[in-house]
């Protein structure tokens, strides 16, 4: 299922973003930032910290499906993907994917997700017919490039035992900073999608 959003649908969606944080208190009223969260079981670390830490990108790409099969045990194979296209795009696209991983396990418990979608694959959501299976580097939308594009958030999650207000804050931070450098490349995103499970 997608919740599609258009027209100041980046404003719409921090303002969700925003609510959630206010309910949750992650966020100090008096000055709309998030608060500095410190929680030393869990860190916050790039698709390149990864690969420092000994992961290759067929281990991260697996631990996600993993979790995503966890977290979501009736999703269709079909809406899952693969751990082969999801490698090729940790690679190809490192700044589209942010991992909250366990401390002390050196594990992967949380992580967001996103993409750029062409016009047809805009036009297969309208359908209800856009399937991350079928997501591949070539029919995908370079989301590097300046101009307007169109946000697909793949995934915003924890898994169960690190479902945590802190946690989502450690998240939701790390999402509205990589929003503000893509904004400050001129990249922009008019129409967000989200893949609702």
């Amino acid at each position: 299922m997608f919740a599609y959003a258009k027209e100041e649908t980046i404003a719409e969606f921090l303002a969700i973003l925003y609510a959630y944080s206010i309910t949750n208190n992650l966020l100090d009223v008096s000055t709309a930032e998030p608060k500095q969260v410190i929680d030393e079981s869990v860190r916050l670390m790039t698709y390149r910290d990864l690969l420092m830490q000994g992961l290759d990108s067929a281990q991260i790409a697996e631990n996600l499906v993993r979790n995503d099969r966890s977290l979501y045990p009736d999703i269709a194979d079909d809406n899952e993907g693969t751990p082969e296209i999801w490698e090729r795009f940790l690679s190809q696209y490192p700044e589209t994917f942010s991992y909250l991983v366990d401390a002390k396990t050196n594990t992967i418990v949380g992580n967001w997700s996103i993409a750029a979608l062409t016009d047809a694959q805009k036009e297969m959501a309208h359908r209800g017919e856009l399937l991350e299976k079928t997501f591949s580097l070539d029919n995908t939308k370079c989301i590097f490039l300046p101009g307007e594009h169109t946000l697909y958030v793949l995934n915003f999650s924890c898994n169960e035992e690190y479902r945590t207000a802190e946690n989502f804050a450690i998240l939701l931070k790390s999402f509205y900073s990589q929003l503000i450098k893509f904004a400050e490349q001129d990249i922009f995103f008019p129409e967000i999608y989200v893949n609702v499970f």
